[in-house]
């Protein structure tokens, strides 16, 4: 479902553009990658998604994505917020759960409720086969050790385990923030998420001035609406767990997600997100600018061609995921 769909009305947002986004778009070019703004591909509803330059980090990865959305700011950031990506197949999130403030271990044993497959099936079994000297998963060394040691069968052991994880990293973050997160094991020695996060801030200087207040709540006091995924890693299931945070920046709305922990496919991920107010054909609409940066010890493995393939494939997985959010939001409105 496109969000705006005939000649006339795209026409009527285009030379309207200038009038009624000046603003926004001079902001958005002082700090993202994005050094003009197409106004008739985001009428028509498109995601428009690039891919941030190179990092000298060699675990690190960007991409930045514009849409609209046709409402007004404030339901498009709950929307967006609430917004479960479980419904879409080809997305591969078997689970999505919103945490209470203060999670229990109640709260994360719904693992055990997660559908029935081959990808499902690959985790629980590498969870099985776990060695706590070199895990395959991403975990700590003290976490790792506890692997085999929960009681029951095969399957208690995998509910126990990760949930017990899960909620000890959960708790952690909800009362002391990013640097509470404990370090990850890896090949190459310990990686601490905290760390993690800074050096993906440092490379993206505009961005981190532009939401400078957001970015030290999201990586330093905790708290904000804790949320937990189980989604596929190539093939095989994966755990994650992120908060996300919100403030208004004079009438537009910043939003900013850290997923703190992942036990595959990346070591921390900041997602960050800024909302303004726009008028389309009379109506109040959203333009949404999003960056999405990660650190993942993969990418710090590749070099050359095989490093800027996987700067393509996360580009076009994010615009996957951010066009399926724009339907769902739009169809609602």
């Amino acid at each position: 479902m496109r969000i705006f769909s005939t000649l006339p009305l795209v026409l009527s947002v285009f030379a309207a553009a200038s009038r009624l986004m000046a603003d926004p778009v001079s902001e958005i070019t002082s700090f993202s990658t994005f050094k003009e703004v197409d106004m008739k591909k985001l009428a028509k509803g498109e995601v428009i998604a690039a891919s941030g330059s190179t990092m000298k980090m060699a675990r690190g990865l960007e991409v930045e994505t514009m849409f609209l959305l046709p409402m007004p700011v404030a339901r498009a950031n709950e929307a967006q917020q609430k917004w479960d990506g479980t419904r879409h197949s080809s997305l591969r999130i078997y689970q999505h759960v919103d945490l209470p403030r203060r999670p229990s271990l109640a709260d994360f044993e719904r693992i055990g409720a997660a559908p029935k497959n081959a990808s499902i099936s690959k985790f629980a079994a590498a969870t099985q086969k776990l060695n706590p000297e070199k895990p395959d998963l991403q975990m700590s060394a003290a976490e790792a050790k506890k692997a085999g040691k929960a009681d029951g069968g095969a399957q208690e052991q995998f509910i126990g385990f990760w949930s017990t994880l899960l909620y000890g990293r959960a708790t952690a973050f909800a009362s002391g923030g990013l640097g509470s997160q404990p370090a990850y094991l890896t090949r190459g020695g310990s990686v601490r998420p905290a760390d993690e996060a800074a050096a993906l801030l440092r490379e993206r200087g505009a961005i981190q001035k532009q939401f400078s207040s957001l970015a030290s709540t999201m990586t330093g006091s905790g708290g904000g609406s804790l949320f937990y995924e189980l989604f596929d890693v190539e093939g095989r299931a994966a755990v994650s767990l992120g908060s996300t945070f919100s403030r208004t920046a004079g009438e537009s709305i910043q939003s900013g997600t850290v997923q703190f922990y992942s036990s595959d496919g990346y070591l921390v991920m900041l997602t960050f997100m800024q909302m303004w107010p726009v008028q389309v054909d009379g109506k109040a609409a959203t333009l949404v600018w999003r960056s999405d940066m990660l650190s993942s010890s993969q990418l710090g493995e590749l070099r050359g061609i095989e490093r800027s393939g996987s700067s393509v494939a996360m580009r076009k997985e994010i615009q996957k995921n951010v066009t399926a959010m724009v339907k769902d939001i739009s169809s609602q409105r």
